[in-house]
């Protein structure tokens, strides 16, 4: 299954971190966090668009989130 990682933005009790999900696709990553967080994440990134963010932050010097344990979501 694939890799989702969520954002928390500025303010909300998990900002600073990314919390990866392993999912069937992002519609399901995102209804779990809608599901346990209600509107206070921020962002969805796929593993691509996840690697790419990183590189451009560490290449500009900016913090990177950090990463909560894995949620493994059954393929319902």
């Amino acid at each position: 299954m694939p890799k989702y990682y969520m954002t928390f933005g500025a303010g909300q009790a998990l900002e600073g971190y990314v919390l990866p999900i392993q999912a069937k696709d992002k519609n399901r990553a995102r209804a779990y966090m809608q599901e346990q967080f209600n509107n206070h994440y921020c962002t969805s990134y796929s593993e691509r668009e996840w690697a790419n963010y990183k590189k451009q932050a560490t290449q500009y010097c900016f913090p990177i989130e950090k990463e909560l344990d894995t949620i493994i979501l059954s393929e319902e």
